[in-house]
């Protein structure tokens, strides 16, 4: 089959599964990066007890390493996207993973980190307001019944007011992931960074695709990535030596899965 037919959600989540297993040396090196971080972590706290401000040195260099292979694994995984987007005549036996551009995957990186800031600011600000009243609520609840013992039938009308106000928060993080992956992708095809403000070719794209279609895969790709942790924690508990082997490829497998599944539910629009 080819990416530019229409692929049902589990033909997509095989491709994309096939896709990301299938070119070991380069989630070889994606996993280099997260090694050298838990490197450079175990020796930062080791170092504690003997110099307590080179730990502190070590572990600004730490957070600064994290920092750029987080940006290095945003920066691959766009190009992943990229590539499934634009190279959608092309079968899954035909494709490779994407080569390594350290530069350029850092400069995507901070491209995709600033996107996510500008889309999850909304949700951010609602979700910290939603809290600080729920705070005032419960403080104010807990002030009252110290002067009257009548303020007590009032509890499960905060409580019930706490829970339907932290769904629609969660709600509405969710509703702005979904218009984050699409803005991502449109931002790998074009290499354009002021196509994710183009808010209605966002919306036609997700209403292309199906808005069914696009959640289903969506709930899908979080369960499949919930699955893939369980799975390696597993090994990683009965046998620790093994089980840190196969643990510490997660993040890059989860990485290039995401992209590619991506790209190919993007690539539905067309």
């Amino acid at each position: 089959m080819k990416i530019g037919d229409k692929m049902n959600i589990t033909e997509l989540f095989s491709d994309a599964f096939n896709y990301s297993v299938g070119d070991f040396g380069k989630l070889g090196i994606l996993t280099a990066f997260f090694v050298g971080y838990l490197v450079l972590y175990l020796i930062s706290i080791a170092s504690v007890a003997l110099n307590p401000v080179l730990a502190l040195i070590l572990l600004l260099i730490t957070i600064l390493f994290a920092i750029v292979m987080i940006l290095i694994y945003w920066g691959y995984g766009l190009s992943v996207i990229k590539d499934t987007v634009l190279n959608k005549g092309f079968s899954t036996q035909e494709e490779t993973l994407p080569e390594f551009n350290l530069i350029d995957n850092i400069i995507d990186g901070l491209k995709v980190l600033i996107l996510i800031i500008i889309y999850m600011i909304v949700p951010v600000i609602i979700g910290v307001i939603s809290f600080l009243i729920l705070g005032l609520s419960f403080g104010s609840l807990a002030n009252t019944q110290t002067l009257a013992s009548g303020a007590m039938p009032a509890l499960p009308a905060v409580s019930i007011f706490a829970i339907i106000l932290i769904i629609i928060v969660q709600l509405l993080f969710a509703f702005f992931g979904l218009l984050v992956n699409i803005a991502m992708a449109r931002l790998a095809e074009t290499g354009d960074f002021g196509s994710i403000f183009e808010f209605k070719e966002i919306f036609e794209t997700i209403s292309r695709i199906g808005w069914g279609k696009y959640i289903l895969w969506y709930i899908i790709l979080l369960i499949i990535e919930i699955v893939i942790l369980v799975l390696a924690l597993v090994p990683f508990v009965l046998l620790f030596p093994i089980g840190l082997i196969v643990l510490i490829f997660v993040p890059a497998l989860l990485i290039v899965l995401e992209a590619r599944a991506l790209g190919l539910i993007y690539n539905e629009a067309k």
